[in-house]
């Protein structure tokens, strides 16, 4: 009698991927003559999969993504087969693999890990038959639209960075990622032009303006016109001849005495010496990203500098900001809890006097 199916567990089982590439190396001769030479290397990437009965195809793409192979294709005509090493067995060398060519198979293997709940599975997977799948085909939307997107970056590439920053007559405006997504669709439809700005409120250079030159920012915020009150006016300019019409009366009926000067009020108040919390500035910002790379493991911090001081963003305010906002700024869910977290205990300590 069989032994009765076993559940489907939900729990997500760790695997180790690892994929053998092959690459071509040009190598010299001892009569001076240029060989091409195979040469073998594995890459090995970590993957969490839930592994039931009927999830194999999803499985062999899983692997296929983890890998950056994702231009590949998996059907129940066209996969790959893959070896993996039971849980039991001592070496977990690849000799010792098990072949999975099929949806069997794949049960199989379920079936052991459920049973035997290893921590790390290995996987093997070779290129050379992952290259027989076939290829998804790029539509031409998808080709012109990165074509667009290669323009504008060749266009506002920053120096110091990997972000985009367009320079115009009133200013300068870190382009985000939205940003750059909104131009290259309206390029697809021929509403705008590499070097033309985009006509929308995103794009808007009122929204900027804390970040431009002072003269540049009174253009772009002009001053509205204040109404007078005549009437006001009139009544307190002759309030003020009365007043001093009085005062000259009182001048030629009274003796003048010279009064004693107090030296207290000519004396300068010292000066509060205390310390003070200090004032953020552009280069707090960036000694607190430099912070958060070296100790807070928060990578290309410096990228997100433009942004930041675009919403006028410091290391004393970040905690306060809503984690909508800093992810349209391009962070990540972690990135943004690290910086969030560490800026108080920055803000607060040596490195930020």
């Amino acid at each position: 009698m069989s032994s009765p199916a076993l559940e489907d567990d939900d729990t997500p089982q760790s695997f180790s991927i690892f994929l053998t590439v092959y690459s071509k190396i040009k190598k010299m001769s001892v009569r001076g003559r240029t060989t091409l030479k195979e040469e073998k290397s594995t890459k090995m990437k970590e993957l969490l999969f839930i592994t039931v009965n009927s999830n194999y195809l999803d499985f062999l793409q899983a692997i296929l993504l983890k890998h950056g192979l994702e231009n590949y294709e998996v059907t129940e005509k066209r996969h790959f087969p893959l070896k993996y090493v039971p849980p039991k067995v001592k070496g977990q060398w690849v000799t010792d693999a098990i072949n999975v060519n099929n949806a069997i198979d794949y049960r199989e293997m379920v079936k052991k890990i459920s049973e035997d709940k290893p921590s790390v599975v290995k996987i093997f997977v070779d290129m050379q038959h992952i290259e027989k799948l076939p290829q998804a085909v790029k539509s031409s939307d998808d080709s012109e639209f990165a074509s667009d997107s290669s323009k504008l970056q060749k266009a506002y590439k920053n120096e110091h960075d990997k972000g985009l920053t367009y320079i115009g007559p009133l200013g300068s405006i870190p382009l985000m990622p939205t940003m750059v997504q909104d131009w290259c669709l309206e390029l697809e439809d021929g509403q705008a032009t590499i070097t033309t700005l985009l006509n929308i409120e995103l794009f808007n250079m009122a929204n900027k303006a804390p970040i431009l030159h002072l003269m540049c920012k009174a253009a772009v915020q002009p001053a509205a016109p204040t109404a007078v009150d005549l009437n006001s006016l009139t009544s307190a300019i002759l309030l003020w001849t009365l007043a001093q019409f009085d005062s000259g009366l009182h001048s030629l009926a009274l003796p003048v005495t010279p009064t004693p000067q107090n030296p207290d009020h000519h004396q300068v108040r010292d000066v509060d010496s205390r310390s003070s919390p200090p004032i953020p500035s552009p280069s707090k910002l960036s000694c607190y990203l430099q912070f958060a790379e070296t100790h807070l493991s928060v990578q290309h911090t410096l990228t997100y500098k433009s942004a930041l001081e675009l919403h006028r963003i410091s290391p004393d305010i970040i905690l306060d900001v809503s984690d909508k906002l800093l992810a349209d700024l391009g962070l990540s869910a972690g990135d943004a809890i690290c910086l969030k977290k560490g800026s108080i205990t920055w803000w607060n300590g040596p490195n930020a006097k």
